[in-house]
């Protein structure tokens, strides 16, 4: 039992956690079988280490079935059974922390039962309240906001088609395939950063990559015409853009000192635009940009030093949530 799937779960509970994590499984909604309630009854006695004699399973057996012998294979169902309970909790916590998620799944539900005033007053409040800020302010990344955004627009959509057929959506199209472009590149560009990384780290050949080739050849010469189709749609979100892609041009170009300062000074100045943690990421990007091909005539000392310190200034030297520096970054 010591090794299971089960205190392997609950031991990363905190004590507030374990207190919900009762109700859980006392709630009649996700659990009727009250042998799992007794087992979670004599587990929780044992926190926060759970490492006592007492979870041997033959002796919880004795005390959820005082005087039965034991049975391998009810217990086997019992701790199968509250360890799901364990898993779905923490699908419940992320759930219930993610309110964009929330309006998704509620417009959907809206849609699927017609209710088609409610629905469309939902959207609305959800286009409303769920802005760039918002997923800044609750430590998103951007991508997720673009994201949002286009499955957003997929229920506008819907919306018109089935109960506004004569409405032009040629705009809303246009905003939408800014969003879809912008939420793809986004995510091209982070993974182009990832792959250049290992490229490095581990000496590998990345030339047949499918990111590689596509960024490198396909889209060669074509992200300036791409860019200004853009600008002219997707307001804010275009600054945004511009940053990923200023990161992916100093990351491929070939001893062009002036794309990293130009990255550079992107990301230094970009407060407004980004989370916590995206800033963090993209601060990290710039030291791979920076290592990777040093400009000529740059102290890496004096150049590093200073990223750090930009960290430091904007309280994102660690990862959003923890307590310690990185062993890496503080070395």
């Amino acid at each position: 039992m010591h090794k299971s799937s089960l205190l392997e779960i609950i031991r990363t509970f905190t004590q507030k956690e374990l207190i919900k994590f009762d109700d859980f499984v006392n709630s009649p909604y996700f659990n009727k079988n009250k042998n799992v309630i007794n087992l979670f009854i004599e587990i929780k006695k044992y926190a926060p280490d759970f490492a006592h004699n007492g979870l041997e399973k033959e002796l919880l057996w004795e005390k959820i079935f005082p005087g039965k012998e034991y049975n391998y294979g009810i217990m086997k169902n019992l701790i199968f059974d509250l360890n799901k309970l364990a898993e779905q909790y923490i699908i419940s916590m992320k759930f219930n922390e993610d309110e964009p998620l929330h309006s998704k799944y509620l417009l959907r539900g809206l849609f699927d039962r017609y209710m088609q005033d409610y629905f469309f007053k939902t959207m609305v409040a959800a286009e409303r309240k769920y802005n760039m800020k918002y997923f800044l302010q609750k430590n998103y990344e951007s991508a997720d906001y673009f994201r949002f955004r286009a499955e957003l627009k997929d229920f506008d959509f819907t919306y018109q088609q089935h109960f506004k057929v004569k409405t032009n959506l040629i705009e809303k199209y246009n905003l939408n395939s800014a969003n879809l472009i912008s939420e793809f590149f986004i995510e091209i560009f982070k993974t182009y950063n990832n792959i250049e990384a290992e490229s490095v780290n581990r000496n590998s050949d990345v030339s047949n990559n499918p990111i590689v080739f596509f960024l490198k050849y396909v889209m060669k010469d074509k992200f300036e015409m791409l860019f200004d189709k853009l600008k002219n749609i997707s307001g804010e979100g275009y600054d945004v853009l511009k940053i990923y892609f200023l990161m992916f041009e100093s990351l491929s170009a070939d001893k062009n000192a002036s794309k990293y300062f130009d990255f550079k000074d992107c990301v230094l100045n970009s407060r407004k635009y980004l989370s916590d943690s995206e800033m963090r990421s993209l601060h990290s990007c710039l030291i791979n940009s920076y290592t990777f091909d040093p400009p000529e005539g740059t102290n890496s000392d004096i150049e590093l030093l200073e990223i750090f310190d930009y960290m430091i200034e904007k309280n994102i030297i660690k990862r959003p949530g923890e307590r310690w520096i990185e062993e890496h970054v503080f070395s």
